[in-house]
């Protein structure tokens, strides 16, 4: 700003040169006070608050993204919307399609009915008011702000009413209740700045208005409008130019939201009046203006531009010091009833809430069961195909922070009980007390590729159970008519590495081969089998037999190289695109629980007996099992295979 100010020593400084100072100051600024404060229902002021206006929910909607809005606050414009909270985009198609939340709107009519009669009275008078009838829009404000007296919307929205109808002082004082209830709101601002315009107070509407810059930047327009202040609070008082004062307001023409109207990016319709209506500056004045001696010289400028820094500066760090508080609206404690907050598949209190694009809410978890047998809402039988494809699942945030707020020793009593629930699935498998999850389907091997295509209901619980609990493995048997439950004796674990969803719920999952286990007993869990099991370990070769198993290692190598060779180049192809090439010999191959790796792909590979290949799974001895593989190799030498 000091060499603004001593260039426009040297000659006159336009109007776009003065927009571009105004932008970098207002950076600064920003730079100074940080960003304005990142907005989660936790910091938004109102739990019950719209994360766009930031006033109670009116015909609430919940996004994918898991964040709540007033239904009108997204509907603008036919464009990609992106949640203010977490940077979520969505298409106006998809929001444009939402119902409104049914458990949303039934505590908020319940609970807060007076806040909620108080948001349609604005509505009301915003109708009104897009119509010309401004008086009666103000009444309608004016009853609103009876029932709900810290909405800043409101007085907002009474401000910009008191101004159009010439009230400007009454304006000012609106405007500032306004900025008091909700300091990191930029309209307030806008609205401050446009009374103190009205009043011929230029130098503190430029500040108000670099304000609402600095917390809404996406309002360019807003960088004309300094530009005019400033350029009108730097005229020598001598001047014999009339700009604005007493005389000057806005015209009422020019002022009603559906007329020179600019969107912020909270999704707010900032109304800016024409400049003629608010300065009264002709053509011929403004132009002899720039050819005074005062304007040309630029030394009037110079002590009112630090003027408008350091109150633009003092103002910024007020918005970086407030800390917004969750204001918890009251509620009648006779009015809180536990049935309100539970989910209508389990008759808990939600856990993990999640709503559908239909407006139900449910648990997590519940609903994911409900949809493993038909993709459908449970309450209204609405397709929720599209739900599944995107697979994000993210809890309901506002559902989330009343259940801590309201009912908190319920909360962590159902927390307590998932917990307990993710313990038992994350123990799995690490003492004999403890079950694992069995997929009951093929023969699966240590460090072989396994994919899988998941349909059944039960099965795709199982896996989703897996992937919660961060196991991400479960045991694999291939189902014997001989055992009990279809359930072997032997099995492999099995380590997820990937899913991958399809629209209607069907999965396919990556895996790879784990440790083998033994079944010691079996079990049953939501309709999937599990097993207690202990993990088996090859016992190494000692003394002499070390020399003799590393020559027969040696030898069942070279034995399936030839044997993989000789195969037809389909098979081999075949075989290279399900399992991979064969395993290099590991270093410390004895010493390894499962062995060599190479071995259970060649197991995997030949053509051989299921029965033989869970025989073989079972063998806690590399030598029994290279003796073995080397009979299969010279049964199928005979049988011209080589």
């Amino acid at each position: 700003m000091e060499v603004n100010s001593h260039s426009c020593q040297c000659g006159p400084a336009p109007p776009d040169h003065l927009e571009s100072i105004i932008e970098s100051l207002t950076q600064i600024a920003k730079e100074r006070s940080c960003r304005r404060p990142s907005l989660t229902l936790s910091k938004i002021g109102d739990l019950a608050g719209c994360c766009a206006c930031l006033d109670i929910f009116f015909e609430p909607v919940t996004a994918s993204c898991g964040h709540t809005f007033c239904r009108k606050c997204l509907i603008k414009e036919n464009m990609l919307i992106t949640c203010n909270v977490c940077g979520a985009t969505h298409t106006f198609n998809y929001i444009s399609s939402l119902k409104i939340n049914v458990t949303v709107s039934t505590l908020i009519e319940k609970w807060w009915l007076n806040a909620l009669q108080s948001a349609k009275l604005r509505c009301d008078g915003n109708e009104l008011f897009l119509i010309g009838k401004v008086e009666l829009a103000l009444e309608k404000y004016t009853q609103a702000h009876e029932l709900d007296p810290d909405n800043h919307l409101i007085a907002s929205n009474r401000s910009h009413a008191l101004l159009i109808l010439g009230q400007a002082n009454e304006a000012l004082e609106v405007a500032d209740l306004a900025i008091h209830l909700c300091p990191t709101w930029p309209k307030g601002y806008f609205r401050k700045g446009a009374a103190l315009v009205s009043l011929g107070r230029y130098e503190e509407a430029a500040v108000a208005y670099l304000q609402c810059l600095l917390l809404d930047s996406s309002v360019a327009v807003i960088k004309q409008e300094v530009t005019e202040m400033i350029q009108k609070s730097l005229i020598p008082l001598n001047s014999s130019l009339k700009y604005g004062g007493s005389e000057s307001s806005y015209s009422s023409s020019a002022s009603f939201p559906d007329q020179n109207s600019i969107g912020g990016s909270d999704g707010s319709i900032y109304s800016i009046a024409s400049s003629d209506s608010l300065y009264h500056i002709s053509d011929s004045d403004e132009e002899s203006f720039y050819q005074t001696e005062s304007y040309r010289t630029g030394v009037w400028n110079r002590d009112c531009f630090h003027k408008v820094l350091d109150r633009l500066f003092t103002e910024a760090q007020k918005v970086k010091s407030f800390v917004p508080t969750l204001k918890h609206r009251p509620v009648d404690p006779k009015k809180l009833d536990k049935k309100d907050v539970e989910c209508p598949l389990c008759f808990r209190l939600f856990w993990q809430p999640v709503t559908t694009p239909c407006g139900h809410m449910f648990c997590r978890m519940c609903l994911d069961r409900c949809l493993d047998h038909q993709p459908f809402c449970p309450m209204c039988k609405t397709s929720l195909q599209e739900y599944l494809a995107k697979r994000q699942n993210t809890t309901t945030e506002f559902m989330e922070l009343v259940l801590q707020t309201f009912f908190p020793e319920d909360y962590l009593e159902r927390k307590h009980i998932f917990e307990e629930e993710m313990e038992e699935l994350t123990s799995a498998g690490k003492d004999p007390e403890h079950v694992i999850p069995l997929f009951v389907c093929a023969m699966a091997f240590p460090t072989i590729p396994c994919p899988l295509h998941v349909f059944e209901p039960r099965y795709r619980l199982m896996i989703r159970q897996c992937m919660e609990s961060g196991t991400r493995q479960f045991g694999m048997c291939a189902y014997s008519a001989d055992s009990p439950q279809g359930v072997p004796d032997y099995g492999s674990m099995l380590e997820i590495r990937d899913v991958q969803y399809f629209p209607d719920g069907r999965s396919i999952v990556y895996t790879i081969g784990g440790h083998r286990f033994h079944v010691l007993s079996r079990g049953m869990r939501d309709g999937y089998n599990t097993g207690a099991v202990e993990f088996l370990k090859d016992e190494p070769p000692e003394g002499a037999e070390i020399q003799e198993v590393k020559r027969l290692h040696g030898q069942i190598y070279r034995e399936a190289e030839t044997w993989f060779m000789n195969l037809p180049q389909q098979t081999k192809q075949q075989i290279l695109q399900h399992f991979g090439a064969m395993p290099a010999v590991e270093n410390d191959y004895l010493t390894l629980v499962d062995g060599p790796a190479w071995i259970w792909w060649v197991v995997a590979t030949l053509p051989i007996d299921p029965k033989a290949q869970l025989a073989i799974l079972a063998m806690t001895s590399l030598r029994k099992r290279l003796d073995t593989v080397h009979r299969i190799f010279q049964f199928l030498h005979c049988r011209g295979a080589f």
